[in-house]
């Protein structure tokens, strides 16, 4: 972190803000970077901090909009693609650790270990330089900004409720952007006296409204980020909202301070939004079900002439092919991942469904996952015999007018909790 030096006056927030315009996200993921930035000089203060991961095709902007977040914070371009320890060391040491295209295929368990550290200012011991039995404690004190194509999470809830990830698209840069990067560089570096300055200030007025607001507008947000578990760093988020709503006129302030301000709502539902549209697309159980009705559907066969009904898997799958309904059940995880892996096979599946799929694997991610696979469109009904075993009976009702969910799933199935009534 580069110093800066203390000037009275605002705007520097503000300026800040107009000046990411021209960077490649949106006025509502702009708003989310710029606050997680100005509460970093108290993150550990507040003792978790999320992970920031801008996300995008290539040439969406991506390296752009983190160099220009290093300028603002390290006063200089600073990304690198370190290993877990090195990001670790880094880390301990660092106001914000940039860490720059990184991708699925470059998290190695050890390196989840650290991400999974990382929000929650964690330490590890390490062997002391030059000392066969000296040992040192390194603690992040930092937050970590990622940036890479794809999502990292790789299905993983524990790790996908720890980031918040931004979106960059190239139509998002307005029209008088700069082309060269460092006419943006100049900008903010011109801009860091005032930003910081404000950001202390605007940190100490959270705090302030913390004590008397932050209980509800934490759970606020825990309730709009859901399923997606990210509400776990409302400490955090709140205080981004927070840092926000002191920037606000004071007569206004009492009415941003009884329910989260219609623009910060809009941001945190998008992101909500994206983090488990994200999650859907990698939750096991949820494609484990998606390869199997599909499966089911090509390979039934209707009981009689003439009728509605068609079964597959020795009677355990049942379509109504007029209306497009389909159930599934009973069956015990052991069958339902034989049928996935004979299913992804036929269908192409990938290989974490043809070939590494265990049946305790499925069992926990099914209990684990039920309200992703509600929200996938699929009913599930849970059944435990006197043996222990569990039976789940799953349904995937059509859409209004007929036809079927195949790979693509289909909308949410009626009724509430983790059972479904059937038709």
């Amino acid at each position: 972190f580069l110093p800066f030096g203390y000037v009275d006056h605002n705007g520097g927030v503000a300026r800040a803000f107009e000046v990411f315009r021209w960077t490649s996200v949106s006025a509502s993921d702009r708003l989310v970077l710029i606050y997680w930035l100005v509460c970093l000089p108290i993150l550990r203060r507040i003792g978790t901090v999320p992970i920031i991961r801008i996300e995008g095709g290539s040439s969406s902007g991506k390296t752009r909009t983190v160099d220009a977040v290093s300028c603002l914070v390290n006063g200089q371009k600073s990304s690198s693609v370190p290993t877990a320890p090195a990001l670790i060391s880094r880390m301990s040491t660092e106001m914000l650790t940039v860490d720059d295209n990184r991708e699925t295929a470059d998290v190695t368990p050890a390196f989840w270990g650290t991400l999974l550290q990382a929000t929650h200012l964690g330490a590890r011991e390490k062997r002391k330089s030059n000392s066969d039995t000296g040992t040192v404690i390194e603690r992040i004190c930092g937050a970590l900004l990622m940036n890479g194509i794809e999502p990292i999470h790789d299905g993983k809830s524990e790790l996908a409720s720890r980031i918040l990830t931004l979106r960059c698209h190239a139509g998002n840069r307005t029209a008088d952007s700069p082309a060269a990067d460092a006419a943006l560089a100049q900008a903010l570096l011109e801009t860091r006296d005032a930003f910081w300055s404000e950001s202390v200030r605007r940190c100490s007025a959270a705090l302030a409204l913390d004590i008397e607001y932050g209980e509800r507008i934490g759970g606020e947000i825990d309730g709009i980020f859901g399923a997606t578990k990210i509400g776990r760093l409302s400490a955090y988020l709140r205080i981004m909202y927070l840092a926000w709503v002191a920037g606000v006129p004071e007569r206004q302030q009492r009415e941003c301070l009884t329910a989260i301000d219609c623009v910060w709502r809009e941001a945190f539902e998008g992101l909500a939004s994206g983090a488990l549209d994200s999650l859907l697309a990698e939750e096991l159980s949820v494609t484990v079900l998606r390869y199997v009705f599909a499966w089911g559907r090509a390979t039934a066969q209707s009981t009689y002439t003439g009728s509605d009904e068609a079964r597959a898997f020795d009677g355990r799958f049942v379509v109504d092919t007029r209306r497009g309904d389909a159930y599934l059940g009973p069956i015990k995880a052991t069958q339902l991942a034989r049928l996935a892996r004979t299913a992804g096979r036929e269908l192409n599946a990938p290989r974490a469904v043809t070939t590494d799929l265990r049946a305790g694997q499925l069992d926990r991610r099914i209990l684990d996952g039920l309200e992703f696979i509600r929200r996938a469109g699929y009913g599930v009904e849970i059944e435990q015999a006197k043996s222990g075993h569990v039976r789940y009976t799953f349904a995937h009702v059509a859409d209004e007018g007929g036809g079927g969910g195949g790979l693509g799933g289909g909308g949410e199935v009626g009724g509430g909790g983790d059972t479904w009534t059937g038709h």
